[in-house]
């Protein structure tokens, strides 16, 4: 139940929004962070990523010792990988275009779309994933950039037994932004 759990938070976590928060801002507060502003920079094929690039870390971890996201540019959306420490652990590629795709993982299968909102303001997410011996779950999710450059994910998880449970994450911009 851990490892699905982890799996399945992974796989959701990768959502993204923008927009909220403009890119001058973005930039300033990054200055200090030449990583992160040159990432910043870079040109994507979906522009509304561009504010969310850089690491990111759990509200409530307020000495930063814990996992970070870090969502660098690619292709027509942006590549996230979770970070603990030195250790590199998941990525996944979002592209927030409506298109199903594969969940590629060697204990989870299923599908996950990404669209984002007529606005361009928020991303919701549909995942349907089975992990191990488990139920398949269904994952419907929608994130979004609060004032103060607060990273909100809601996500709301349910099993065809009727099972559903629903978790909220807050994210900070990481000092570390390796």
């Amino acid at each position: 139940m851990k490892t699905t759990l982890i799996k399945t938070t992974l796989s959701t976590l990768l959502i993204l929004t923008a927009g909220l928060a403009p890119a001058p801002a973005y930039a300033q507060a990054t200055a200090a962070r030449p990583q992160a502003a040159a990432a910043a920079t870079t040109p994507l094929a979906d522009a509304r990523f561009n504010t969310w690039l850089g690491c990111w870390r759990l509200e409530d971890d307020l000495a930063g010792t814990g996992a970070r996201m870090c969502i660098t540019p690619e292709a027509q959306g942006v590549r996230l990988q979770t970070i603990v420490g030195t250790q590199r652990g998941l990525e996944e590629l979002v592209i927030a275009d409506g298109t199903a795709r594969p969940i590629v993982d060697s204990e989870c299968k299923g599908t996950a779309a990404s669209s984002w909102s007529q606005d361009g303001l928020r991303v919701f997410r549909t995942t349907e994933v089975t992990c191990a011996n488990e139920s398949p779950r269904t994952i419907k999710a929608i994130a979004f950039l609060a004032p103060n450059a607060v990273w909100t994910h809601v996500q709301h998880v349910s099993s065809p037994s009727g099972t559903a449970n629903v978790r909220v994450q807050r994210y900070r911009r990481a000092i570390n932004q390796n």
